[in-house]
């Protein structure tokens, strides 16, 4: 099912179905009809109709058509007993299709009900009873993808027996049966200056500050429920110029008016709508929509601008400017710490925007928090103890290491990582759950030597602390505290953690170590230890690149991203 914004006209989709061997008349015993039989099915849906004439859209952006894909349920339905009971049917090249290309017949004295979404299993005989069900199956709170609106978004069509004619058309109307709210906000949207990609496809990049949208419905004994709405499309002011993102959730019909309050984010400032001397009430008829255009100025704000370091980026692939105050908690999920991406497999997808790092370290999916230990939790890098892929033992080697994506999604030799492993699967701990999948980025990794490199010069605004010669010692430790100092406000203000909690001070060390996905040669007089790269960082500001050995809890993971 598509949405459809910027079209006012209905579609009408027709099919001329070819005879089945395998009809539903076979499936009830009874025997299979003639070629004259069979319907020809035609569907279209109308409109949510606004219950606010200052609020409709002219545009007719509530208008729903039918997409290839979508299904659809029908029952044949005589003297209250199904004869067919929901049949799925399929548009197929603007043609409606049982399954293995079954058609529709003609069924004498018997009402035709049609149904959309299509559920599996609907067992019923009346448009009521297919109303019950999708109403006790709807969540007001439970929309926030596009899947979930469609979904709950029941329309339902029937046509009597006396309309229904042997070998004609037989014409689904469907009218939704829930109503539905709409909610137009501005944001705040970007384009860059720099191009990205080959001379031939460069193009800017466009990007949006998350909207931090919250919605109440209030009922009359003064009870809320606070909903969540799906973005479903960006429009453009035709008289502003600005950019509107457009919200919507299904709503269970009901006789009693609801009041609609809501709020969003301005950077660190609360904007509520609508205005204090005005009240929106809805009271949510079937197949009606509740339309709310909310205009607002943001302050500091201009069109374009080119991704910084210190960026935050939010799980729905939107990101605030860490040059702003107030970037929402709700949703960040790291911190963009380079605007450049050399690792070819990545550029190669259209990942070549920048690295991400997350606001904290990843845990196991099945580990439970330990309130002991705010750093997170050590990990084996490789619990067989070798060496996985090509060791890296010179300090510039190590420094120039970016090739974390390719080694951690090599399909044979990642198996092997337990981090990377960890690194993958970032966001299954029930605790962390807002980690899963971020929109539009490359997937979690475990970062290479060079980008845990590239994360602590880069978010210090500093350069030569962890080279060939600093980084591999514990010098300068006065002045990595001071880049730590930097760095650590960053994440504590998104509610993560760079080095444990709380203020950085030249105390008593608490380390934290993040594993690279870099072999480190093995220990010269071992023989048989095998080590990877790590960086360890200390809250007195001590720290270094060091090697350490595979098999033992010898330190976290905190994955990265591209986009």
């Amino acid at each position: 099912m598509k949405t459809n914004f910027f079209k006012s006209s209905f579609l009408a989709l027709a099919m001329m179905a070819s005879f089945s061997a395998c009809t539903q008349n076979e499936e009830f015993g009874t025997p299979a009809p003639a070629d004259e039989d069979i319907l020809n099915v035609v569907a279209y849906s109308n409109n949510f109709v606004s219950t606010d004439a200052a609020s409709r859209i002219t545009d007719n952006g509530t208008t729903t058509t039918f997409t290839d894909g979508d299904a659809i349920g029908v029952f044949i339905v005589r003297d209250g007993e199904a004869l067919v009971s929901n049949m799925k049917m399929t548009l197929n090249s603007n043609k409606w299709v049982g399954d293995a290309n079954a058609p529709l017949y003609y069924y004498k004295n018997a009402d035709y009900i049609a149904y959309y979404p299509y559920t599996a299993n609907l067992a019923v005989t009346t448009v009521d009873e297919i109303v019950e069900y999708f109403t006790s199956k709807i969540s007001a709170t439970g929309q926030t993808s596009l899947a979930d609106y469609r979904n709950a978004d029941l329309m339902t069509a029937e046509v009597k027996a006396a309309k229904v004619f042997r070998g004609q058309n037989i014409t689904f109307s469907f009218a939704h049966k829930m109503a539905m709210l709409e909610v137009k906000a501005p944001v705040r949207s970007y384009t860059t200056s720099t191009t990205y990609g080959d001379a031939e496809s460069a193009k800017a990049f466009t990007y949006k500050a998350p909207l931090g949208l919250k919605v109440d419905l209030k009922e009359t004994d003064g009870s809320k429920t606070t909903l969540s709405l799906c973005n479903v499309g960006t429009e453009t002011d035709a008289t502003s110029g600005k950019t509107k993102d457009i919200f919507r959730c299904i709503l269970v019909p009901s006789e009693t008016a609801k009041t609609i309050e809501g709020q969003f984010q301005d950077g660190s400032v609360e904007v509520y709508f609508p205005e204090v001397d005005k009240v929106v009430t809805y009271t949510p008829a079937a197949g009606t929509y509740q339309g709310i255009n909310i205009n607002y100025n943001y302050t500091n704000y201009t069109s374009t601008r080119d991704l910084k370091v210190g960026d935050y980026y939010y799980s729905d692939g939107s990101i605030y400017p860490g040059d702003l105050t107030g970037a929402p908690k709700d949703g960040c999920v790291g911190i963009i710490f380079s605007t450049t991406v050399g690792e070819t497999a990545l550029t190669e997808k259209g990942y070549n925007h920048g690295y991400v790092v997350a606001l904290e370290n990843a845990r196991h999916e099945t580990d439970s928090p330990n309130t002991s230990n705010n750093l997170g939790y050590y990990y084996k890098w490789n619990k067989t103890a070798a060496n996985i892929w090509t060791i890296v033992s010179t300090p510039a080697d190590v420094v120039a290491q970016e090739d974390g994506y390719t080694k951690t999604y090599d399909e044979v030799n990642a198996i092997n990582c337990y981090a990377a492993q960890i690194a993958l699967n970032f966001g299954k701990h029930e605790d962390q759950a807002k980690y899963l999948n971020p929109a539009n980025t490359s997937g979690w990794f475990l970062p290479s030597s060079g980008l845990l490199d590239d994360i602590l010069h880069n978010l210090s605004g500093t350069t030569g602390l962890w080279d060939e010669t600093n980084g591999f010692s514990n010098a300068m430790q006065a002045e990595k505290l001071a880049a730590f100092k930097t760095i650590q406000p960053k994440f504590t203000s998104l509610g993560g953690t760079f080095i444990g909690s709380g203020e950085i001070e030249n105390v008593t060390p608490n380390t934290d170590r993040w594993w690279s996905i870099t072999d480190a040669p093995i220990k010269a007089d071992s023989g048989t230890e095998y080590r990877a790269w790590a960086v360890e960082i200390k809250l007195n500001g001590q720290s270094i690149l060091l090697e350490r050995n595979v098999a033992i809890e010898n330190a976290s993971v905190r994955p990265v991203f591209a986009f």
